[in-house]
């Protein structure tokens, strides 16, 4: 009687520790709270990373205008292997995906990120807010805040890069920033 006590208790103590260790977040989720302005979802990885998510950035619609004007939230796959590595920054148009990877990020071996362009996919404002914000400037200050905010997490090096052919918005934050 003694054993089938001590086995119900020991089941039961592995039981409430599996779900308090599934409760705890990782290093990373934990400093993606920290940055303002975004949520956060743990999606499914794949066996090349550690860890991803899908993030959502409150974005100004007119960066000339970031505090009283309107705001869109822009979507963000990041994919984590280790805080040393560099991170990949890939400016996506239409509509990006959580499991597509670049080649760059086989051949390094490295962090890799997913930036939706403004005005696709669920990266879009309110219907209401017309077409004269879609423009490079104000994509490259989305893609300006972004690699800024990401700076605090990942110091390592960055590259910024682009999926779509003739699009250099994926180019342009370099002009605003030290990159």
């Amino acid at each position: 009687m003694k054993r089938k006590i001590y086995f119900f208790i020991l089941l039961n103590l592995l039981f409430f520790t599996i779900i308090i260790a599934q409760e705890e977040k990782s290093e990373l989720h934990r400093k993606l709270l920290t940055l303002p302005d975004i949520s956060v979802t743990v999606i499914e990885t794949d066996s090349n990373f550690s860890e991803s998510f899908e993030i959502f950035l409150t974005q100004p619609v007119d960066h000339l205008n970031p505090n009283n004007g309107p705001k869109f939230t822009q979507r963000i796959y990041l994919r984590h292997i280790d805080f040393n590595k560099p991170i990949i920054m890939n400016n996506e148009g239409y509509a990006t995906s959580s499991t597509r990877r670049t080649e760059l990020a086989k051949i390094l071996k490295c962090n890799e990120m997913f930036v939706e362009h403004r005005y696709f996919g669920e990266s879009k404002p309110d219907s209401t807010i017309g077409w004269e914000y879609l423009t490079t400037a104000q994509a490259a200050a989305d893609h300006k805040r972004v690699v800024d905010l990401f700076k605090a997490i990942y110091n390592r090096k960055r590259l910024l890069t682009t999926s779509a052919p003739l699009d250099s918005t994926g180019d342009f934050p370099a002009f605003f920033t030290k990159i």
